[in-house]
């Protein structure tokens, strides 16, 4: 096929597959169904990225303090060197070690999660704070009872983060990390 610039390219054709029990997709059907949950997954809709962005954009604005439980974080891409902001939902905040808990809800594959890792963050800003975070991944007994806390603190939050995600959330699923202001250095 030809696109419009006039480059050749082959239109690749998705697999299809059969959801069993175990969640575990089985190749060899030809289900429709089974093709648009691959698709759907891979490809969110506009309303969807409307919404994902919508806090980015107050951000961006110098609003970011409405959004009480969320915060930006600045990193750097580890192989572009560019820079990037995420916006994510802080599970816990604890006062006594001023730390915020966030959750890679997309496990350790979360490119934010794999850029900060890389290099560290280069800014948080939550609220009205702006500190340069040291960054610390928790261990699953800490990261599991911190999930818990936050599902019953805010179940019907969680129960719509499970939904959009598509899978639970538990500590099988989601790297939990902390991070807090960073020791300053003096040397």
């Amino acid at each position: 096929m030809i696109d419009d610039a006039g480059r050749g390219h082959e239109r690749v054709s998705a697999p299809s597959f059969e959801w069993v029990a175990d969640g575990v997709p089985k190749t060899g059907s030809t289900e429709r169904n089974a093709r648009s949950r691959i698709a759907a997954s891979r490809r969110p809709s506009r309303l969807r990225l409307v919404f994902h962005r919508a806090p980015l954009i107050l951000y961006r604005a110098r609003l970011g303090p409405l959004l009480r439980h969320h915060l930006c974080l600045t990193h750097m891409g580890r192989r572009s060197g560019k820079r990037y902001l995420s916006v994510l939902e802080i599970i816990e905040h604890n006062p006594a070690t001023d730390e915020y808990v966030v959750g890679a809800v997309w496990g350790a594959e979360s490119d934010w999660l794999r850029n900060v890792l890389a290099g560290g963050a280069a800014e948080v800003i939550a609220g009205r704070r702006s500190f340069v975070p040291e960054i610390r991944v928790m261990e699953s007994a800490e990261g599991g009872a911190i999930i818990q806390r936050h599902r019953a603190r805010r179940p019907h939050w969680s129960a719509l983060s499970e939904r959009m995600v598509g899978r639970p959330l538990s500590v099988a699923t989601v790297t939990v990390v902390g991070l807090r202001l960073a020791p300053f250095d003096d040397k």
